[in-house]
């Protein structure tokens, strides 16, 4: 299994001009898409304030807890453990 981050409308309105030229380059398309996904599923339940983790594309994010704000590096969760 594995744990998808997925990027909210607004994120990719955010980065739209970024997001045509990473998309012609299918290197550059593959890491993104990579930095977005772990290995194994990971519950919002998993989580705690300050944990690392490692992305498929190999970088680390880190999670912050806030009363009930996540947040995936400075991105906010807006929904959890939606099962696919």
């Amino acid at each position: 299994p594995f744990t998808v981050f997925a990027p909210t409308n607004d994120a990719f309105d955010a980065i739209s001009e970024a997001l045509e030229t990473v998309a012609a380059d299918t290197e550059a398309l593959t890491n993104v898409l990579l930095y977005h996904v772990l290995s194994g599923e990971v519950l919002s339940t998993d989580l705690m304030d300050g944990m690392m983790a490692e992305t498929v594309e190999g970088s680390n994010v880190t999670i912050s807890i806030d009363g009930d704000v996540v947040k995936i590096n400075d991105a906010t969760v807006i929904m959890a453990d939606v099962m696919a």
